[in-house]
């Protein structure tokens, strides 16, 4: 079952949340302990090295992965706006 998403940004990312309950376990401790007895968990770790990030962004930005497709308000508007003018 799915909630109401009712948030631009959770909209936009089709963004869901996760209920761990009372456990005090990062997200990470949690996914490891269930990949234990699960292959096909969906949560996984990505880590990427520094020299990478701006390739990986301008990758994104070619696949329409920008500012304003996952933040689709104003504050993602000028976010994108003053990387295009190289501002960021």
């Amino acid at each position: 079952m799915e909630g109401i998403i009712n948030n631009p940004r959770i909209n936009a990312q089709k963004g869901k949340f996760v209920i761990f309950g009372h456990q005090l376990k990062s997200q990470e401790e949690h996914a490891a302990d269930c990949a234990a007895w699960d292959t096909n968990i969906p949560l996984h770790k990505i880590v990427c090295k520094a020299d990478d990030v701006a390739s990986i962004a301008a990758d994104l930005n070619d696949y329409g992965v920008t500012h304003t497709s996952i933040y689709p308000d104003l504050e993602g508007l000028a976010v994108e706006i003053r990387i295009r003018a190289g501002y960021v």
